[in-house]
């Protein structure tokens, strides 16, 4: 309860949590998959389109969610 009334007294909502859940899930990878597909492909360019992709994905993906959301009038 405690942790719900701080989360909520700093503008969270339900929608913000679905949200940040979706960025974790889709986000870039962890530094060291970053070096193995660098170490592996011995190319900095695949190695930031190994960055960028899924970033891009996770963020147009809560921007969907987002407006989904605010289309169907639930947020």
């Amino acid at each position: 309860e405690a942790l719900r009334q701080l989360l909520t007294a700093n503008g969270w909502t339900w929608l913000t949590a679905v949200n940040v859940m979706l960025l974790t899930i889709m986000h870039f990878p962890c530094g060291t998959t970053l070096w193995t597909i660098h170490k592996e492909t011995q190319s900095c360019k695949w190695t930031l389109v190994s960055f960028l992709v899924p970033t891009a994905a996770g963020i147009l993906i809560c921007a969907a969610v987002a407006a989904v959301a605010r289309l169907l009038g639930l947020a």
